[in-house]
């Protein structure tokens, strides 16, 4: 089936302009170099760190993605809303596809809006022919998301049996609905344990700083000897630990 051209992405990508690519990569240069500097006295040892910054990119390309993903499955379960509002007013779900494209716009003024990119390529195929489970079809495979494949699904069911598609798309939008919210009061609630976790991991730099700005030759034991080398490294890779545990730890799926 060939589609007509749009701005059609697959959600588990994301194009990270060049200039957020190099921002990325001399911020954590910079962060990397800093703290092998604090930890291990040497400024040519910091250099050491410059090139994990070039993986940068890619976590940073991961945390984009998670959260347009987050805004799509919002968006989507608004154009439930609008469409099932939209069908009680008799409209078939076609017609409705086309409609409430402008009942979204007032909600998503910005035409790059995920949904709403969604809803111009939905609309033009429509009216180059194609199928509409043709497209929802689509939809839900480019999106990866469980709630949009589940719903595609109960969609094809249902106009296959005959169902009632009104009832089917207010008890999915209310579903969905209820998981934003889970989210959203989870989000909440770990907000300050997040916000502490990223201060603690950075007290140790501080503190280590704070050293040497006062009193440059104490810690010049620990950087001139094997012993306090190691030292460093084994706390360097236990505040790495930290600051992973952590991360998956607040990573709470709904």
């Amino acid at each position: 089936m060939q589609y007509l051209p749009d701005t059609i992405q697959d959600y588990n990508e994301y194009r990270v302009n060049i200039a957020d690519y190099i921002a990325t990569i001399i911020i954590v240069s910079a962060v990397a170099w800093l703290v092998l500097y604090l930890f291990y006295g040497y400024w040519f040892v910091g250099l050491l760190g410059i090139p994990l910054s070039f993986l940068a990119p890619k976590f940073r390309k991961q945390s984009l993605i998670k959260k347009r993903n987050q805004r799509l499955i919002s968006q989507f379960n608004e154009m439930l809303y609008a469409l099932s509002g939209s069908m009680q007013a008799g409209k078939s779900i076609e017609m409705a596809f086309l409609a409430i494209y402008k009942d979204l716009e007032l909600l998503y003024p910005e035409s790059k809006t995920e949904i709403m990119r969604e809803l111009r390529f939905i609309a033009a195929n429509l009216n180059a022919g194609i199928p509409l489970d043709v497209l929802l079809k689509d939809f839900a495979a480019r999106s990866h998301e469980e709630d949009i494949e589940s719903f595609v699904d109960v969609y094809s069911t249902t106009k296959q049996m005959g169902g009632d598609l009104v009832r089917v798309i207010r008890s999915t939008s209310e579903t969905i609905a209820d998981k934003v919210e889970v989210h959203n009061d989870i989000e909440v609630a770990i907000a300050s344990a997040k916000f502490e976790h990223k201060v603690l991991m950075f007290i140790p730099l501080g503190v280590i700083l704070m050293i040497r700005t006062i009193s440059p030759g104490y810690l010049e034991s620990l950087y001139g000897s094997i012993a306090g080398i190691a030292l460093s490294t084994v706390a360097l890779l236990f505040i790495g630990l930290a600051w992973v545990m952590g991360n998956k730890i607040t990573d709470i799926k709904v």
